[in-house]
């Protein structure tokens, strides 16, 4: 079995669950290229390594989807990663590469709303989206629009305990 380093609890939960799991990072790759120029890469949170790893992800993803709709065409598929990957405000992100899918950003933070959206901008820390521990969501007809400005589809805040 692969070791398993990124939220080891919930993939060890999962796993008992049953639920299939497949590794997006190809880490051969990400040592070579940290070798080869490392200039390039700059750092693990340069945004030109994160737009990197995020197109490798999305060719891992695409391939790993074909795979699994041959025999389950109506398969979800969740990627669990950090809001730089995900959310719609970054450049490459893993949404922008899946235009012909449904997809959702679903923002999960504990305690607190991220500070990786636009909302603090437009919203003071009084508006109630800051002071909830709840599902947000856009309930309007711009509602795609608005999760591309603000880099979420859905927020979920969850209590610390």
């Amino acid at each position: 079995p692969q070791k398993i380093d990124y939220a080891p609890n919930l993939f060890a939960a999962l796993l008992k669950e049953n639920f299939e799991i497949y590794p997006l990072e190809d880490r051969k790759l990400c040592r070579l290229a940290n070798q080869e120029q490392p200039v390039l890469l700059l750092s693990e949170t340069s945004a030109k390594y994160t737009s990197a790893r995020n197109k490798s992800w999305a060719r891992t993803m695409e391939q790993k989807m074909a795979e699994i709709r041959q025999t389950d065409p109506d398969a979800l598929f969740v990627v669990y990663a950090g809001i730089a990957h995900t959310s719609w405000l970054m450049p490459y992100a893993l949404p922008k590469f899946f235009e012909n899918e449904n997809r959702a950003v679903v923002e999960m933070t504990q305690e607190e709303p991220s500070d990786l959206n636009t909302l603090e901008v437009v919203w003071n820390k009084k508006h109630p989206f800051f002071k909830r521990k709840a599902l947000f969501f856009w309930d309007d007809p711009h509602a795609e629009l608005f999760a591309r400005q603000t880099g979420f589809d859905y927020a979920l805040v969850v209590p610390e305990k």
